[in-house]
């Protein structure tokens, strides 16, 4: 039963202190609402990585750019539906107005730069493809509120509104637009159902895109970006690597027909990829018919390449800064080959950087063939020449014997352990 007598002595004052908490609750909940649904969603931090990392790689957005309609399609109805700045600070208890403020107060473009860490940041600490965006974050910035988790949804949404708004400043980029007018962001989808409200002689008919030409393009940004990630990953672990620095190994034939048991060496530390040349396989090809070394280097290719070890590959057709030009009539063939090895050598710098790349050669001396030489290892193989050797240098490549680089390798190997 109620008894009123027993909160007979509850003063007018408590009663007012009460009522206030009751309404700040209510703007609590005000509040509360527009955010919940962001705060809420599992997903989004995924989200937001995934255009962090494509934020900091627009060449490949721009190759794919007609080929993921569906995508932005979704990405514009997702983007919709987040609650815009000036939609969060209306809701806003005064109190805490001010530090509300200091988040969202800010001109949200594509040029908008993220400076406050997320939980999904910091988790990803350390990952190499996001260190640009990871090195200016304050990490600290949530902990002195009581509105962390809403104030993490909030920046969250304004990294994810900041990505559409320069998806949508990408020329080639026509089936996303930002409208400035209805603040609403139209996709394929969207401009879709937009035009089908418009007369039919002033819809926009698209022209067919050359499917075959984006799809190499996007395959060569992809490709450079495997590249670029690849060597970024082995100087981060390379604490046992020479003092250059070297990151890729490109033997010649000789080095594999006559030092095979250091290329093994080398391939069992896996600190360095081992990259072998199309004209090396090509010249251990025709070296096997009567060289007992080529052919048991042939067989350790193969076991290797079929295993798909990744310390050790074929080079790719695109990795060449030759051009694709052949081999003369009357030019060398152990020559051109050699030529050609320097051509991927010379492809890896540019990938990479100079002093990145060595070239190992099976001899430590470097003569141009005789004339009348025999058939052998020099003009069924790769021969390297001084004028060769000297232009691969200048050109950022590290030469060197294999023998050689065996021997400083393991020496600073056991210094550093």
């Amino acid at each position: 039963m109620f008894r009123p007598d027993l909160f007979s002595d509850v003063s007018d004052a408590e009663t007012e202190s009460s009522i206030a908490s009751r309404a700040e609750i209510l703007r609590d909940c005000v509040e509360s609402n527009l955010l919940k649904a962001t705060a809420g969603q599992k997903l989004l931090p995924a989200i937001k990585v995934l255009t962090d990392w494509l934020r900091l790689n627009g060449e490949l957005v721009m190759t794919c750019v007609e080929s993921l309609s569906a995508l932005w399609s979704r990405m514009a109805s997702l983007l919709n539906k987040f609650p815009s700045s000036e939609q969060i600070m209306a809701a806003v208890p005064l109190p805490r107005w001010t530090t509300w403020r200091s988040v969202l107060d800010e001109t949200l473009d594509e040029n908008w730069v993220q400076t406050r860490g997320l939980p999904e940041d910091v988790s990803l600490l350390g990952f190499t493809p996001l260190t640009v965006i990871h090195s200016r974050l304050d990490r600290k910035w949530s902990r002195l509120t009581r509105d962390c988790q809403y104030l993490e949804a909030a920046v969250r949404v304004q990294c994810l509104r900041s990505f559409g708004m320069k998806l949508a400043c990408i020329q080639e980029l026509s089936s996303f637009v930002w409208d400035q007018n209805t603040q609403q962001f139209l996709g394929p989808q969207q401009m879709a159902e937009r035009e089908k409200l418009m007369p039919a002689d002033k819809r926009h008919t698209p022209s067919p895109a050359g499917n075959h030409d984006r799809r190499a393009r996007v395959m060569k940004v992809m490709a450079q970006q495997l590249l670029q990630s690849e060597v970024a990953e082995l100087e981060n672990t390379l604490n046992t690597a020479p003092s250059d620095g070297t990151v890729y190994l490109v033997p010649d034939a000789m080095a594999l027909c006559s030092q095979l048991h250091l290329v093994r060496r080398l391939l069992t530390s896996e600190k360095l990829v081992i990259v072998i040349p199309i004209q090396v396989i090509s010249a251990l090809d025709e070296l096997k018919k009567y060289d007992s070394g080529a052919r048991e280097a042939t067989k350790f290719l193969e076991q290797e390449f079929k295993k798909g070890n990744r310390w050790i590959r074929a080079q790719k057709d695109n990795e060449t800064l030759d051009g694709g030009r052949r081999r003369g009539r009357y030019e060398d063939v152990a020559l051109w080959r050699f030529n050609q090895i320097i051509n991927c050598c010379r492809f890896l710098v540019s990938q990479t950087g100079n002093g990145l790349v060595t070239l190992l050669t099976g001899t430590t001396s470097y003569e141009s063939p005789k004339r009348g030489q025999r058939k052998g290892m020099g003009s069924g193989g790769t021969q390297a020449t001084p004028e060769a050797v000297e232009l691969a240098r200048s050109c950022g490549v590290n030469v060197e014997s294999l023998r050689a680089f065996c021997a400083r390798f393991s020496k600073q190997s056991k210094s550093v352990t």
